[in-house]
C-alpha cells in the first residue's frame, strides 16, 4: 500500500508548477514514505532479531546498505537527467517504488531462514 502511494507521490511530482504544490506534494510523499519503509524496517529487524547473534552488525551493515543505494540512486537520477528530461526521472522512481513492494519477503521465509 505504502509503495504505490508512494509512486503516486512520484508521478505527481511531474506536474508541479507552484510552490504551494511542491508542499502539498511533498507532504503527501513524504507521508507515504512513511507507510513503506515501516513494514520493511519491521520485516529487517524481527529477522535480525529472530538469529540471536550479529544483530549490532547486521543492523549497521543494514544501514550502510540503504544508504549506499541512497547515494547510488542519486547519482544514477544525475545521470538520467543529462540525458532525459527530469519527468522521466520521476516515472524512473514512480516504477522503483511499485517494484518496491516486490522485495518483502513472506513471514514464511524469514521464519524457514532462522
Amino acid at each position: 500500500f505504502g509503495s504505490m502511494l508512494s509512486s503516486v507521490g512520484w508521478l505527481i511530482k511531474i506536474f508541479i508548477a507552484t510552490g504551494f504544490q511542491i508542499f502539498i506534494v511533498g507532504v503527501f510523499h513524504n507521508l507515504s514514505r512513511i507507510f513503506t519503509r515501516i513494514p520493511f524496517d519491521v520485516i529487517t529487524y524481527e529477522s535480525a532479531a529472530n538469529q540471536n547473534h550479529y544483530v549490532d552488525e547486521f543492523t549497521v551493515l543494514h544501514e550502510l546498505a540503504i544508504n549506499i543505494g541512497k547515494v547510488l540512486a542519486v547519482i544514477f537520477a544525475i545521470t538520467v537527467s543529462f540525458f532525459l528530461p527530469m519527468q522521466y526521472v520521476f516515472v524512473l522512481a514512480a516504477t522503483a517504488s511499485v517494484f518496491l513492494s516486490l522485495l518483502r519477503p513472506e513471514t514464511d521465509e524469514i521464519i524457514k531462514l532462522n
